[in-house]
């Protein structure tokens, strides 16, 4: 029980630690975006963000206020599909962030996203979204519960191994004084039972 409830912990840790992480990549980014969102150009000013996104060690993505991928660390963005609908997004218009986990079609693999909205003037004018795959979370995770069965499973085989020395150290004598009583029921009285500890057991085998 202590090794499951040690293993959801971890795992839980590790997750809140990715999105904390991921939210402060989408706060350093933010100001970026605002630029490039309210240029006066015609349409968002490209950004070029995969150096950035190299640096980072996340997959960083700029999207307009209509869902258009604006910019993207990994991908072309005219290759990509509109991003209005995406949980992160709406969950970041409504509430101000939003997270969510799912398989990346585009990437191959499963990712944890995390938007934020892009301010000016108190609007929103698009939003920002980092993402990391959680291969990584993955294997560290089963890397600290492997770690934990491995203790667990040498805690149960010390306590295996305390409880039968203490079963057999309390029953031993009780089986020498079982012996002896049934020898007595026998008429044998002579019979005395060696007594080496100081016990309750000790006192019955005195008093015997």
């Amino acid at each position: 029980a202590v090794g499951a409830v040690v293993c959801q912990r971890i795992e839980s840790d590790a997750i809140r630690e990715i999105e904390d992480s991921l939210e402060a990549r989408a706060a350093l980014l933010r100001p970026m975006a605002r630029e490039a969102l309210t240029s006066p150009m015609d349409g968002p000013a490209p950004m070029p963000l995969e150096a950035l996104g190299q640096e980072t060690g996340a997959r960083l993505t700029v999207i307009t206020v209509d869902g258009v991928v604006s910019a993207d660390s990994e991908e072309a963005p005219a290759t990509m599909d509109n991003h209005f609908d995406r949980p992160e997004v709406l969950a970041a218009k409504a509430t101000g962030r939003g997270v969510s986990t799912r398989y990346s079609d585009t990437l191959g693999k499963m990712m944890m996203y995390l938007a934020m909205p892009v301010y000016d003037h108190g609007e929103i004018v698009g939003y920002v979204r980092t993402s990391l795959p959680l291969s990584d979370i993955s294997h560290r995770i089963r890397y600290f519960q492997g770690a934990v069965a491995l203790w667990v499973g040498l805690v149960v085989a010390a306590s295996l191994g305390a409880a039968f020395l203490l079963a057999r150290h309390v029953v031993s004598p009780v089986v020498s004084m079982t012996a002896m009583a049934e020898s007595m029921a026998q008429g044998h009285y002579e019979e005395r039972v060696p007594v080496s500890r100081r016990d309750e057991l000790g006192q019955l085998g005195d008093a015997m």
